[in-house]
């Protein structure tokens, strides 16, 4: 009989897999749009470029934001699975412990 453990990993690997396929497809279809784009020269007015060169003024960038972002999504979750063992552990009738609490990982 698989164990749960093993099912959450197969669909894990599944969940990879698609994000990396949509990842391939994706750097596809912007070398297209880039190619497409070349192709037409849209001129931009001055004052179009100038507004959004001082918008862009003081922002993160984008790989910055998604770095934060997933950091703090993964001590979150860090923290959520300390508290549910913990909770676990506490609740347990029979006085079975919960699994060993996995080190904290420093950064």
């Amino acid at each position: 009989m698989t164990s749960y453990k093993e099912i959450t990993e197969q669909i894990g690997d599944q969940w990879v897999a698609a994000l990396k396929r949509a990842e391939e497809n994706l750097g596809s279809f912007v070398a297209g749009v880039q190619e497409s784009r070349s192709k037409i020269d849209v001129p931009t007015p001055e004052s179009i470029t100038k507004l959004t060169e001082s918008f862009q003024e003081g922002l993160p960038k984008p790989s910055e934001v998604v770095e934060a972002n997933f950091e703090l999504t993964n001590r979150l979750l860090a923290a959520q699975r300390d508290l549910t063992l913990r909770l676990l552990e506490a609740s347990s009738a029979k006085g079975e412990s919960a699994p060993a609490k996995p080190a904290a990982k420093k950064s």
